[in-house]
Parts: C-alpha cells; sequence; structure tokens
C-alpha cells in the first residue's frame, strides 16, 4: 500500500482519496489519473503487502475497510472499481462517492449476463497464469492498450514495465485473479448507497459495449471517454484527472447526487 499524498499538499479539511488498483497492475500506471488532486491521497496496490494465499473478495474488503478514513472518495480502476464499489457497500457512512474507472459488476459471462468474458476463456487465462504466468502477465498488459488511438505510444511507454514483470507475487496475483472470476455486484450497481460516477473507454477491449448499454438502462452516472482502451493513459488519463477532481469537489460540498 502508498500512503504519501502527492504534492501540493491540501488543506486538512480536503476530502481524502482512496485509490484501489486494478489486477496485476503496477501502481505507476494509475497514478497519473491521481497526481495533482485537491485532496490527501491514499493508493492501494493489489500485493503481498496485504493480500494472503487463498483470500476471498469478501476477506479483501474487510482489509480495505481497516485502511478506509472517516469519509472518503473511493476511486478503481478495474477490478478496483469493483472492490470501491463493494467497500462502499460495506461501510457507506464512511464513503462519500465513488468514482470507477474501465469496471465491471461482473467480468465473467453468465446465462443472463452476456457483458462479461466468457468462463471458459477466463479458465484458460487462469491455467496460463498458473504455467506461464510472466507470458501471461505480459499479453495481458498489453491488452491494456489494445485499440486505444495512441496504442503505439502507450506500447512504447510499457516496454519497461513488460521487462521487470509483476511486482505482486504469484500467490497475490491468483488470489486477486479469483476475485475477478467470482464478484458478481449486479445487484448493487444500479441501487448503490452513495454517489457513484463511472467512466469507461470507448475502446476498452475487455469491456463490451452491451455494458455500457446496460450502464445507460440502469440511469448511472456514466462518462464513456472517447479513444481511450483499458488503461486510463497520456490524454485519457488526464480527462479522467479532471472527472475524479469534479467528483472530488462536488463530493466534498454534497452537491452532486447520482447516482442512488
Amino acid at each position: 500500500m502508498r500512503g504519501q499524498p502527492w504534492l501540493p499538499e491540501p488543506p486538512m479539511q480536503a476530502l481524502p482519496v482512496v485509490a484501489i488498483n486494478g489486477w496485476g497492475m503496477p501502481a505507476e500506471l494509475f497514478a497519473p489519473c491521481l497526481t495533482a488532486l485537491d485532496a490527501p491521497l491514499i493508493l492501494i496496490d493489489l500485493d503481498d503487502s496485504w493480500i494472503q494465499p487463498g483470500m476471498t473478495a469478501a476477506e479483501a474488503v474487510e482489509r480495505l475497510l481497516t485502511w478506509l478514513p472517516d469519509k472518503a472518495l473511493l476511486v478503481g480502476w478495474s477490478l478496483g472499481g469493483q472492490l470501491a464499489m463493494a467497500l462502499a457497500a460495506r461501510a457507506p457512512q464512511q464513503v462519500q462517492g465513488v468514482v470507477t474507472l474501465a469496471s465491471t459488476p461482473c467480468f465473467i459471462a453468465r446465462p443472463d449476463w452476456p457483458s462479461g468474458m466468457a468462463a471458459p476463456q477466463f479458465a484458460v487465462f487462469r491455467q496460463g497464469m498458473l504455467n506461464e504466468p510472466l507470458r501471461q502477465w505480459r499479453d495481458f498488459l498489453r491488452l491494456q492498450v489494445h485499440g486505444d488511438e495512441y496504442q503505439r505510444e502507450a506500447l512504447r511507454m510499457l516496454r519497461t514495465y513488460l521487462c521487470h514483470g509483476p511486482k505482486a507475487s504469484g500467490h497475490a496475483l491468483m488470489a486477486s485473479l479469483d476475485w475477478l472470476g467470482t464478484l458478481d455486484l449486479r445487484l448493487l450497481w444500479p441501487r448503490p448507497p452513495v454517489p457513484v460516477i463511472h467512466v469507461q473507454g470507448a475502446h476498452d477491449p475487455l469491456l463490451s459495449a452491451a455494458l455500457t448499454d446496460w450502464l445507460g438502462a440502469q440511469s448511472a452516472a456514466l462518462t464513456v471517454v472517447p479513444g481511450m482502451a483499458h488503461l486510463p493513459w497520456g490524454a485519457h488519463a488526464s480527462s479522467c484527472r479532471q472527472i475524479i477532481q469534479q467528483a472530488l469537489t462536488h463530493f466534498q460540498q454534497g452537491t452532486y447526487h447520482a447516482h442512488y
């Protein structure tokens, strides 16, 4: 977990931001969405500093609860968005609002949910993480920017991370990967206990257009960033940061009420 606020240091009365990273991703890739916010920042990595072998998603939420201030804005990218929503449901009195980035209530497709990854495809990916974890992780990292309008530049940016590999150990990666495979928050997302803003990339290779339609049908507060894939990178990170800053201002002032 990284708990050092980014400069400039805001006034003490500012609403803290608790940001939860995505699966297997270096925190440095998420950080550009969070720099220079007018708030203290706690950035939580899904890594070995707190994830135990076999830890369930419910246990993860309980652990995250121990780091939650009395009041905070939660920001979650991908799996981090699912955890942020679950945390808001667990302790709504401590959450002023939630912003999800490239997240979904249910990552795996089900008979009544065609918006997720096919279960057999996920099973192949999971087995690949057991058999050839570095190769599988590298493929997944490249997929983050597939289809992005700045894909070529983004792939060049990712070279350093591709060379070094994931920071989390195998047990932390597998435990958190299983959270993706089991979390189903479809009943929570249409009726969250706190205000929520969802941000999606128009070119996200991991989230289907059907998810965007579903969110629209739920009258959710939704912003679709043109040209963005799964990773908010470059100009897209700046767009997401502006959305987060606006949400922070409105949530702190109590002037934003969508979506209940």
